[in-house]
């Protein structure tokens, strides 16, 4: 099956070098639509692999040019780009990874979006993770305001997944049930003294300290979770 396009709608630069790298995954089918309106398909139809694809900002191409399967799905979250079928999308994408340049994995290269990706190499190398750039980048994510973290958060405001065993426990009681498999896994006990790299907000040692009896040391480079954490260890009386 041959692309289609329903206008003639000239396109930018990045969507020239993102729609040439779709012409070239050809298993399956995927209909994308532009915010323009104008839909393409791409694929032979075979594989009974169907997805589809709405654009909804032009920043979807910049996105894939420059950060490739990373760029896509950060686009998604970013709500660039929707689809009725997300799996179904993911599907295509695997179904046609071996002749997908932008996506890790894939044998095809691209001369652009090659460029593009050293480009974004040589400006993450000015974010090195040397002392000071370390601290640098965890204070630029971490330190961004302890109320914006607690509204996704639970009451542990533990940044890692849960131990949901069962499945249906809540978020809370997953953390918990994390914080004491570690505990038990380590063997640890009262006598133990205890060296968490990372804070987090304190959870995790204060758990331990609580429900263990040990001496707990954390360490953190961030200034508002060293803050958080100090106060909720006062509050606990440890």
């Amino acid at each position: 099956m041959n692309t289609i396009a329903a206008t003639n709608t000239s396109h930018g630069f990045f969507d020239k070098i993102v729609l040439n790298a779709l012409s070239k995954m050809t298993l399956g089918k995927l209909e994308l639509t532009l915010p323009s309106g104008e839909v393409l398909v791409y694929g032979d139809g075979i594989n009974n692999i169907e997805a589809n694809i709405q654009v909804n900002h032009p920043d979807f191409f910049k996105s894939i040019a420059l950060y490739g399967d990373i760029g896509f799905g950060e686009g998604y979250t970013l709500g660039l780009w929707d689809t009725s079928n997300i799996t179904n999308v993911i599907k295509w994408v695997l179904l046609n990874i071996e002749n997908a340049p932008s996506v890790t994995g894939s044998k095809v290269k691209s001369l652009a979006l090659n460029l593009f990706r050293v480009v974004n190499k040589l400006t993450h190398l000015r974010r090195a993770n040397t002392l000071a750039g370390s601290q640098k980048n965890i204070s630029e994510h971490y330190d961004l305001n302890n109320d914006f973290f607690a509204t996704f958060l639970d009451k542990t405001m533990t940044y890692s997944s849960g131990y949901f065993t069962p499945e249906d426990l809540s978020l809370e009681a997953s953390q918990y049930a994390k914080y004491d498999r570690l505990a038990k896994q380590l063997k640890v006990k009262s006598t133990d003294h205890v060296l968490e790299i990372g804070s987090g907000w304190g959870g995790n040692a204060i758990f331990l300290a609580k429900n263990y009896g040990c001496k707990v040391t954390s360490v953190t480079i961030s200034k508002e979770q060293q803050k958080f954490a100090v106060e909720r260890v006062k509050a606990e009386g440890l």
